[in-house]
């Protein structure tokens, strides 16, 4: 049977390939009705109600044993498919049904084109529904025979085998969410090291892959085992080709994010087994004077090693902006204010020359808390009028950001102090954050503003809120923050 187009747009196959993912398929399948011309689910051996479901939803369900491959089962999915084009989500991800209302008019774009992909953004969400980071992925593509999936992991589209397929920004378009980074499906996925035995098997026939290398690095850093993370890590930078310095994607530029980032938490928290933790915390006065230069002459190698790497990322990827967030972060954590001051406003700074395409994912999907930082290191600089005004703007987006708010009552602590106005500039600041923020009124925000005026031990303005307060309320708060 032909599918039946008669709005005479290009039709559309959504194939996936599923095994017990019955929690998710039918919001899978939902945001496809009456959009797709087909929906292929290709079950590799649920023993759930998966196959069940997408039946009830009029899905056309095949069953194809699992043979360590995910191309394979991909592959088979597309094989079946009859639509000009392909959406190929996985169960835990899913077009808002606005974006896939831009579906049709965006392959319209490119029907006279040689494109034969189009990118997406891809929007990780933990089970709180929160942004953990934003990438691009090839989820849409034209349904031709020689555009099959390569690699048993971490599969890849290819044309003829070879080349990448030819693509079409459409990030500012459309978005897929993911939802598969909640704790409960990594955790079953690093227990099972199934990723890891299928990277393996890869390497064992190209050892020099590096991406599959950048991906080996992932699945050893998911299990903790930072040493051979970090090996992985060097070796695949130093497998990319020269001339994909400048290109901008999860295993080139990406890759030195995840590089960067793993030595910068290991400068920060690592513990040799043969030595104390690398920070001046244990520096003691009794510590033994070749220990003490053993643990500085590491902590200094160390730090050395991840400004080398720093140099090279940002010499080879001027335009993305992730690589100084790290340092940023990296720094301000160490104390180093300025330091941490100087690379997060370069990091926004690349976030707003250059955009979101392929490049600056964590510092777009983290810039409330980017902000905040930016702000820590403001204060902290002595830069007090430029922290009021940062976290005037968070707390206008959200008045109750716990450190934003603590950060704006501290700057107007000391500038108080420098002005010696006591009780006075209590009730300014008290005026001011009730006539910009908080209604006194609501005894959530009055409670709010006395717990972060305790926080940042400003006496006056804790008395000016209490003052706000009846003696019996008062009384009650007492007791509460005595049991908190």
């Amino acid at each position: 049977m032909e599918i039946q187009n008669s709005s005479k747009k290009a039709s559309i196959s959504q194939c996936m390939i599923v095994k017990n993912e019955e929690k998710h398929i039918r919001q899978a399948l939902s945001w496809g009705k009456g959009i797709v011309a087909e929906q292929i689910v290709v079950d590799t051996g649920s023993t759930d109600r998966t196959v069940e479901i997408a039946e009830e939803m009029g899905a056309k369900v095949y069953s194809f044993p699992w043979v360590g491959d995910f191309s394979a089962a991909k592959n088979f999915a597309i094989s079946k498919a009859r639509g000009e084009w392909i959406a190929f989500l996985d169960a835990d991800e899913y077009f808002s049904q606005e974006d896939a209302g831009k579906l049709f008019s965006c392959i319209e774009k490119l029907k006279d084109t040689a494109y034969e992909g189009i990118l997406t953004g891809w929007i990780h969400l933990n089970n709180a529904g929160d942004i953990m980071a934003i990438e691009a992925q090839i989820r849409l593509f034209r349904n031709q025979p020689n555009l099959r999936y390569r690699r048993r992991i971490h599969e890849q589209l290819k044309v003829d085998g070879m080349r990448a397929p030819r693509l079409w920004d459409g990030t500012k378009m459309l978005s897929i969410f993911h939802t598969g980074y909640g704790e409960a499906e990594s955790l079953a996925k690093r227990e099972s090291r199934r990723n890891l035995n299928l990277i393996m098997a890869e390497l064992e026939e190209r050892p020099d892959d590096y991406e599959m290398l950048g991906y080996l690095g992932n699945e050893y850093e998911s299990l903790q085992e930072w040493d051979e993370a970090e090996k992985a890590y060097r070796k695949a930078v130093a497998l990319i080709p020269k001339e994909l310095h400048g290109v901008y994607d999860i295993s080139t530029s990406g890759l030195l994010f995840r590089l960067l980032e793993l030595l910068a938490v290991r400068q920060e928290t690592a513990q040799d087994e043969q030595e104390p933790p690398l920070s001046p915390m244990t520096l003691g006065e009794n510590s033994p004077k070749d220990q003490r230069q053993k643990v500085l002459s590491r902590q200094k190698s160390r730090a050395e090693e991840l400004m080398a790497v720093y140099r090279f990322a940002v010499t080879a990827w001027p335009e993305e902006g992730d690589f100084d967030f790290i340092l940023g972060r990296y720094f301000a954590n160490r104390g180093d204010y300025q330091l941490g001051e100087e690379h997060i406003r370069r990091s926004l700074g690349i976030l707003e020359r250059y955009g979101t395409a392929l490049r600056s994912g964590v510092v777009s999907s983290k810039i409330m808390e980017i902000y905040e930082l930016l702000a820590m290191c403001c204060f902290n600089n002595g830069n007090l009028s430029e922290c009021v005004r940062l976290t005037t703007a968070l707390l206008k987006e959200n008045p109750y950001l716990k450190n934003a708010a603590l950060l704006m009552v501290s700057s107007f602590r000391k500038d108080m102090e420098r002005l010696g106005k006591g009780e006075k500039g209590a009730r300014e600041v008290a005026a001011m954050l009730g006539g910009a923020f908080y209604d006194f009124r609501d005894r959530k925000a009055l409670l709010f503003v006395l717990r972060v005026a305790m926080w940042a031990g400003y006496e006056e303005l804790i008395q000016v809120i209490r003052g706000q307060l009846t003696e019996e309320e008062r009384k009650q708060v007492d007791e509460f923050f005595a049991e908190s």
